[in-house]
């Protein structure tokens, strides 16, 4: 019999396995739209949403199967809600290591730099003034950072019986 510490640890490695996934179609869905349409905002949301509907299929028929006592609606309305909060948490790590790097780079106020780099990356004027490899490298870090909250908030409230 598997204890609930061990059954607690199969799952996360599930999720991991699954937002690996996850990240890899939105990496490549970024990068390939970043180079077709050099807007952040555009390029940023398209593959988080590809992402996340890659995600919750995969997560409901793998990750939490034992958890699909819901009707599918309500539980993709949650792992929504959790992910667009994600998105939000996930895009203002990204300005904050963006104007971090800006600012070790120019020597500017890191402060007054994040509110501009966040105005930038919200506004498509990124393409402008950020590399695609400090982008990708933001992005990496946020991922990490934000695969805890969309960890907890799906297990304990999306896919919850």
């Amino acid at each position: 019999m598997i204890s609930s510490r061990n059954k607690d640890f199969v799952t996360f490695v599930k999720y991991c396995i699954v937002g690996g996934s996850s990240f890899l179609v939105g990496l490549a869905t970024f990068n390939i739209s970043w180079l077709l349409l050099h807007q952040f905002p555009v390029c940023n949301a398209l593959a988080y949403i590809l992402s996340v509907i890659n995600g919750f299929y995969l997560n409901r028929g793998w990750t939490f199967k034992d958890k699909r006592g819901r009707p599918m609606w309500e539980q993709a309305s949650k792992f929504a809600a959790i992910n667009i909060v994600g998105w939000a948490i996930n895009t203002s790590i990204i300005a904050m290591l963006v104007a971090m790097a800006m600012s070790i780079h120019a020597h500017a106020h890191f402060a007054s730099s994040v509110g501009s780099v966040f105005a930038d990356l919200l506004s498509g004027r990124s393409k402008q003034h950020y590399s695609l490899l400090l982008l990708n490298a933001a992005g990496i870090v946020a991922t990490g950072i934000v695969l805890v909250w969309n960890y907890l908030g799906n297990r304990h409230w999306s896919f919850k019986h």
